[in-house]
């Protein structure tokens, strides 16, 4: 086993995975501050998306533990690049914003607040990213920084297996 055939995560708690066969890497593309947020900064989040020839791997590191997801390329037959919607952030966004309307009522500057806090959220709850999907799985990394040429990458072997 060279270090060639493997891709490493990260340290060494979490496993390495070996490539296949004529298996060779197009992207591999980790989530930066911009993608994280201040929270997944501080709770040391991290997330890394390598597609192969073969496959797609989304590793995710979480505060104490990490999930890997595989997607086979051969049967990955969508692609999109865009924003998703975090459908529980903007259903608590807008219930604050509903509960400002009543707020109004006893305090015009604690409705204003959470009117404020509410509309922020649910404008935060539009995440920009990469979603493949195929075959029953869906893989979905939030980045707003894939380049074009890395994209397209993905997609010539998408169509390729399609």
């Amino acid at each position: 086993m060279t270090e060639d055939n493997l891709i490493k995560l990260e340290g060494s708690d979490t496993p390495d995975i070996m490539l296949n066969d004529g298996e060779t890497i197009l992207m591999d593309v980790s989530q930066g501050f911009r993608d994280l947020g201040l929270s997944g900064l501080i709770f040391r989040h991290k997330g890394r998306l390598i597609t192969t020839n073969q496959r797609a791997i989304y590793f995710k590191k979480k505060t104490k533990d990490y999930e890997i997801e595989q997607l086979n390329m051969h049967h990955a037959g969508y692609v999109k690049m865009g924003y998703n919607l975090e459908f529980k952030q903007f259903m608590f966004g807008f219930l604050l914003v509903l509960s400002s309307i009543g707020v109004f009522a006893q305090s015009i500057i604690l409705g204003l607040l959470l009117l404020i806090v509410g509309l922020f959220i649910i404008y935060t709850s539009r995440i920009q990213g990469l979603v493949l999907s195929g075959s029953g799985a869906k893989i979905t990394f939030a980045s707003k920084s894939i380049p074009a040429s890395e994209l397209t990458k993905i997609i010539t072997i998408v169509s390729a297996n399609s």
